[in-house]
């Protein structure tokens, strides 16, 4: 088979592991944890991404210690509670040559799901979006925190994981170390940036020690935090540059922004441009030595995907939005069929699902957590029928592909010019223009399976009888 995307389809390796490809699933919050523990819809949701031919999983946060457990659905690794589950998953993940990685997790001060609650921090600098000021820890309880990193990445290690990324964006508690708007200590984690990267060069020489050569250690940080006095872009290529000198890390990942003015950035929407960052991860990618960049945010294009790898803006393609609405996109992208991967238009519909507390859902997928989803169709009918339906708008546009796929010869009725109903209207509205590709994946998915299309006609009761 010729590769249509060959760069974004060419083996690369992470430390001393080989990728099958460049697509990479970034850490996603799914709230598919119950209790902390590890549900059937959380293994669903990594290994049907493994199935669609992802190489490399970073898991949702895993929190490395009591004081970093957010809510009931977020996930524990500092105990033995979910090591069956851990085994399972690396298991699964296995089975489809693909690479599974626990990304480590502490909010420090940026407990943002408790109010009541009294966090940890570097600082006695307020979160700037709860405005919450954090108990400052002391150097010893600083150093208790980094071994709880390095023993929760052992325990991943012994349950089979490929490797961790250490969660050092977003506010979190490693940026807050690493970010000079965030960091004013006075001890030895505090002042230069040989002070400031002390804690997360620390956690990382300890994983190194704890887990061998063989396991991958990467880190999540900002390329641009977004805040006045913060991790600017030439402060993220000191920090990249110092870190990637330690041997320690076998990738870099760069998402931008955090919980303050600049949470725009952390999940780009429809309004921003596809690839809004991918210079700064090429600017990230000229010092990082021999050290792969993973690019991401908002990038959903094969073409795009494959011109990030082509034209050296990262080594890696992380993607979450884009593998929620399809985990197939890989297999698509790689098969010839890239038409058939079901778009994302970057509404941030599911990010704010997970905000509100509920379990992570896409108005595009409506299977997200199950057992095959990558690749489900609808199940064939046990005899075909003529159906009719009546309104081009979005239900009766996945109505009449669905019962078409089912075997049943559909005619799609609407009195419009186009088909698209109110999403059609929408879709006009000044950047609100990627709601149209929805419409259009209904279109082409309905002619693939034979819906026939008549528009410009008002149905009546002589029609349906």
């Amino acid at each position: 088979m010729v590769f249509r995307f060959p760069s974004l389809f060419s083996e690369t390796k992470v430390g001393k592991k080989t990728l099958k490809n460049r697509i990479c699933l970034c850490a996603t919050v799914t709230n598919f944890a119950q209790n902390n523990k590890i549900t059937d819809s959380w293994r669903n949701f990594l290994l049907e991404r493994a199935r669609g031919g992802a190489a490399m999983l970073v898991t949702e946060v895993i929190a490395v210690d009591p004081e970093a457990i957010a809510q009931s659905s977020t996930i524990t690794g500092f105990d033995l509670t979910n090591e069956p589950g851990f085994k399972l998953i690396a298991n699964d993940v296995h089975k489809e040559d693909a690479l599974i990685i626990g990304q480590l997790w502490h909010p420090g001060r940026q407990q943002l799901w408790h109010p009541t609650k009294s966090p940890i921090g570097v600082s006695n600098l307020p979160d700037p979006y709860s405005g919450t000021v954090p108990h400052v820890m002391t150097t010893e309880e600083v150093l208790r925190v980094a071994e709880s990193y390095i023993s929760t990445a052992k325990r991943l290690s012994d349950c089979g994981f490929d490797g961790v990324e250490l969660h050092g964006a977003h506010g979190y508690l490693i940026m807050q170390f690493l970010s000079p708007a965030s960091n004013n200590r006075e001890d030895i984690f505090g002042g230069d940036l040989e002070a400031r990267t002390l804690f997360v060069r620390k956690v990382a020489e300890g994983i190194r020690e704890k887990c061998g050569q063989d396991f991958i250690i990467g880190l999540k940080m900002p390329a641009d935090e977004g805040v006045p006095g913060g991790v600017c872009p030439d402060e993220a290529v000191r920090i990249t540059t110092r870190l990637s000198k330690t041997g320690f890390f076998d990738y870099f990942a760069y998402g931008q922004g955090n919980f303050s003015l600049s949470l725009e950035n952390h999940v780009p929407d429809m309004y921003f441009d596809q690839g809004a960052f991918i210079e700064l991860h090429k600017k990230m990618r000229s010092v990082s030595g021999n050290v792969p960049v993973m690019a991401l945010g908002r990038i959903g294009e094969p073409s795009l995907a494959n011109k990030i790898i082509e034209e050296g803006f990262g080594d890696l393609v992380g993607m979450s939005r884009a593998l929620i609405t399809d985990p197939a996109w890989p297999e698509k992208a790689r098969s010839g069929n890239s038409q058939d991967i079901r778009p994302c238009v970057y509404d941030n519909f599911s990010w704010g699902e997970v905000h509100l507390g509920k379990p992570l859902a896409e108005h595009h997928n409506a299977f997200i957590g199950e057992a095959n989803e990558a690749f489900r169709l609808p199940e064939p009918a046990n005899f075909s029928k003529r159906v009719m339906i009546v309104g081009g708008g979005v239900s009766g546009l996945e109505a009449a592909w669905v019962a078409a796929a089912k075997g049943h010869g559909v005619t799609l009725f609407s009195s419009a010019s186009e088909l698209g109903g109110g999403l059609l209207l929408e879709s006009k509205l000044p950047g609100r223009q990627e709601m149209r590709r929805i419409i259009e994946h209904q279109i082409f998915s309905g002619e693939k399976y034979g819906v026939e299309y008549v528009l410009n006609y008002r149905v009546s009761a002589r029609d349906v009888v």
